[in-house]
């Protein structure tokens, strides 16, 4: 677990300036996220997700669409990432932040 989270790291830091977050859509957050696991991809990916989840958790109190569970991990992040973009080839044009945060909701919806 610790050099996966110190590969998310590195990878936050040597991400491709060619490629910012604006850039990502789907399609290339689905390359990243269906790379080997535990490879320099991979954890583009995987800092991706944690990024957006980061950032839902500042919202959280006026978006009442997605309730995260408390202890999620890096692992459970990725499987429900993952599984909602193969689920949806559809959708991979759009913006890949929209789609993280689409995902969680599908996945964990306020009841």
């Amino acid at each position: 677990m610790r050099r996966l989270l110190a590969g998310v790291a590195v990878a936050a830091i040597l991400i491709p300036a060619s490629v910012s977050a604006q850039d990502m859509d789907g399609n290339l957050l689905y390359e990243d996220c269906a790379a080997p696991k535990a490879s320099f991809t991979e954890g583009i990916c995987i800092g991706y997700i944690v990024g957006i989840v980061g950032a839902m958790g500042t919202w959280a109190s006026s978006d009442r669409h997605t309730c995260l569970p408390p202890h999620m991990n890096v692992e459970q992040m990725l499987d429900v990432v993952t599984q909602f973009l193969t689920s949806h080839p559809d959708k991979r044009h759009r913006a890949a932040g929209g789609l993280v945060a689409e995902a969680f909701a599908d996945a964990f919806p306020c009841h």
